[in-house]
């Protein structure tokens, strides 16, 4: 069974990482660009085994009053269902995938995009933690 993730995608060649997260809102929300600000929060990393198997930029889209939620909804990708803040952080929600409540805990409250790593062994989360995102750590 599929747990709760977050909206995201792949940088499609030839476009910008910013171009590539308005398509992918687009695609999977039916939320124009004009819908929300967006705002680069910073980059998460993995490793699983002792070795670093991939990463993706963070960003937060803050919606426009205007936009209406809409309803949970089957798409190509799954289900697609806006939860409130609460519910995702919940500690007892085995629901969401395992890296998100952290992530949002420290992209929501500050400007300052930070650099996540999420460490894994067998595809069991043992470890994540988060320091500020220098210039020269971005990944592309």
């Amino acid at each position: 069974m599929g747990r709760w993730n977050g909206v995201g995608g792949k940088i499609e060649p030839g476009e910008t990482i910013t171009e590539s997260v308005k398509r992918e809102i687009l695609e999977e929300t039916g939320i124009e660009a004009k819908g929300y600000a967006l705002r680069f929060a910073g980059q998460m990393v993995w490793e699983d085994d002792g070795k670093a198997v991939g990463g993706m930029y963070l960003f937060v889209a803050e919606l426009a009053e205007t936009i209406a939620i809409p309803d949970a909804a089957a798409t190509r990708e799954g289900v697609l269902a806006f939860k409130a803040l609460d519910w995702i952080l919940d500690a007892a929600n085995t629901g969401v995938v395992d890296n998100v409540p952290y992530t949002l805990r420290h992209i929501l409250p500050t400007d300052t995009p930070i650099e996540i790593k999420s460490v894994y062994k067998k595809n069991e989360l043992t470890s994540i933690t988060h320091k500020p995102l220098e210039t020269t750590d971005i990944l592309l």
